[in-house]
């Protein structure tokens, strides 16, 4: 057993951010994605169940994650987080949307 012991610290509330930059990215579940001539949207759940739209370019997570890319299946997200050693490093993170019958 390590005699160090580390422990994740989430961070604080922003107060002028957005609600999707006020949790986790991890926390954020994908429902739904549309698109039209342009571009692709997705329609994300927040853990206090509250919907919203994102697409391309916006910012969302407590650590200013950047949506990539979205596809017709997933939404790819980048953030710079810090290691264990207090190291920036980047994180990324793919929301796939659930087949029907998929729990």
């Amino acid at each position: 057993m390590s005699l160090i012991e580390t422990v994740k610290e989430k961070p604080q509330r922003k107060k002028a951010a957005s609600p999707i930059e006020n949790y986790d990215v991890e926390e954020i579940k994908l429902i739904a994605i549309a698109w039209d001539k342009e571009q692709y949207y997705a329609m994300v759940t927040l853990p206090d169940n509250k919907s919203y739209t994102i697409r391309k370019g916006m910012t969302l997570g407590f650590y200013g994650g950047k949506v990539e890319e979205i596809t017709k299946d997933s939404v790819h997200i980048r953030e710079n987080v810090k290691d264990y050693k207090g190291k920036l490093k980047i994180k990324d993170t793919i929301l796939k949307l659930r087949k029907e019958g998929e729990e």
